[in-house]
């Protein structure tokens, strides 16, 4: 019963005591067992409903790729690989209207870094051999990212991480236990993807991922407010950065020029095309001295290996749709440059 004091203000209530029980080994590992059986069970069922309405476009895009590139029955003439930039920017069709021959675009995110480019290089040529060009088109500021295994995972081929992240890169223990994060843990993994279902449920239909059979993807209307907002990113990033290479970078950028060297054939690296309004800033315009010395010094070492742009081809924003992404009519424009300057490379060599 509770107990009665009596003071200056009255009659208080106070609370009887209460004894706890230590629970019992059983009852703590029944505890752990059920909470562990929540997590997987929502865990699962988060898996299923991004399996539903996939809402994360980068995604989309390694998976369609990848698809691409495994179930290719015969080998192209041009191979382009990289990142958003020249999927959105380098149009196969015109490829093969200007010069003949077939090309097959298989750039997917910047955050594959070029550790995918070199991933899906080595995968076609131990399927088919080298072609006879290469193109590879990164961002600018790609180069000091690392590549996330949460990232690796939506590869779609068997033990991705195992057979392509380790085979490359070594074993660590943190990147193995993001690896399995990704694949068992969604809630953690995609978890902006689950908030945009679970907030908005109305709009969480199945989106299309639009990629030509070539593996172009396009884009139609150009997106002046975003070009300029990505621009002050831009302008943040290379006062806060500067130019540096990651390891994992380095890693793919000497694999891929050893494939070169072992089966004779050129590489060919292409700058993202780029806002105008940025070239004007003396800190970009300081990066971009930067990486061209890099790749300079990088093509004496490895003479397979050919910078096309010293510096990048810009458009307006009203051809952007942000400040590395070119539309769909700018595409050509920016393709027919890159044709020109190999084959000007070509003759000089």
């Amino acid at each position: 019963m509770p107990k009665e004091r009596t003071g200056r203000r009255g009659i208080e209530i106070q609370p009887a005591d209460e004894v706890l029980r230590s629970p019992s080994i059983r009852t703590l590992l029944a505890t752990a067992l059920v909470a562990l059986g929540v997590v997987l069970f929502c865990n699962a069922a988060a898996g299923r409903l991004l399996v539903a309405f996939p809402q994360n476009d980068g995604y989309a895009m390694i998976k369609g790729k990848w698809n691409l590139l495994t179930g290719l029955t015969r080998p192209v003439d041009v191979l382009i690989l990289g990142d958003s930039s020249c999927s959105l920017g380098i149009d196969p069709r015109v490829i093969e209207g200007e010069i003949g021959g077939t090309a097959l675009n298989l750039c997917t995110i910047g955050d594959m870094t070029v550790v995918g480019s070199y991933w899906m290089l080595d995968h076609y040529i131990q399927k088919f051999g080298p072609p006879e060009t290469v193109i590879i088109g990164h961002v600018l500021n790609i180069w000091q990212r690392s590549i996330s295994p949460i990232v690796v995972e939506q590869i779609p081929v068997p033990n991705s991480f195992v057979n392509l992240y380790t085979d490359t890169l070594g074993f660590q223990w943190r990147q193995y236990f993001l690896s399995l994060v990704a694949k068992y843990i969604p809630f953690y993994a995609e978890n902006r993807s689950l908030a945009r279902i679970l907030t908005y449920p109305w709009r969480a239909s199945k989106r299309d991922f639009a990629m030509s059979s070539s593996g172009f993807t396009g884009i139609q209307k150009p997106n002046p407010h975003r070009v300029l907002e990505d621009a002050k990113n831009y302008r943040r990033f290379v006062r806060k950065k500067g130019f540096r290479i990651s390891r994992d970078n380095q890693i793919a950028l000497d694999n891929i020029a050893h494939l070169a060297e072992k089966y004779e054939f050129d590489v060919f690296f292409v700058v993202a095309p780029m806002y105008e309004g940025l070239i004007s800033d003396p800190e970009v315009e300081a990066y971009i001295t930067e990486q061209n010395r890099f790749f300079e010094n990088f093509s004496r070492l490895h003479p397979h290996f050919k910078n096309v742009f010293s510096e990048p081809m810009l458009f307006s924003e009203y051809e952007m749709e942000n400040a590395d992404h070119v539309i769909l009519s700018a595409s050509p424009v920016y393709t027919r440059s890159i044709l020109k300057s190999v084959e000007a490379i070509r003759r000089r060599n």
